[in-house]
């Protein structure tokens, strides 16, 4: 009978504590160091007979990849950089080669990425709507 008045003793005694082990989430720009599959313009699903094409975001760097190769040609093999302060986030691909600069915007969501950049070097889109061109990857679980 005693054990019986002892078990609700106890459950009054014991605290509720926080885990020990809280996790941070990590802040975007170590979010965003990963390999992103390109998806699509429209986040729909990857266009039929393309290649498969993977960006990837290095901390100061990007290189995009066609079925697993790096294609030095392309303007999004560049050196980058973010500004995280902007919203939208603004992110800049300097060509390798003298190639140019292609301004743009971001949306990091989780493993969800979107870019957008318009075609001219010396504008940067103001939101997602107005881009020329808009691109949706998915991160690449390794």
């Amino acid at each position: 009978m005693r054990i019986l008045w002892m078990i609700p003793l106890f459950m009054l005694a014991v605290p509720d504590r926080p885990d020990p082990t809280p996790r941070e989430e990590r802040p975007p720009h170590e979010q965003i160091v990963s390999d992103w599959l390109y998806i699509g313009d429209t986040g729909t699903g990857a266009p039929k007979g393309v290649p498969v094409y993977v960006l990837r975001i290095l901390a100061t760097e990007t290189i995009w990849m066609e079925n697993n190769r790096p294609m030095a040609g392309n303007g999004f093999t560049a050196t980058v950089t973010f500004d995280w302060t902007k919203k939208p986030v603004a992110i800049d691909f300097i060509q390798r080669g003298g190639g140019g600069r292609i301004p743009g915007i971001l949306q990091l969501d989780g493993d969800r990425l979107i870019l957008a950049w318009s075609n001219d070097s010396n504008t940067r889109p103001t939101d997602f709507a107005s881009a020329r061109q808009v691109h949706h990857f998915t991160r690449v679980k390794k």
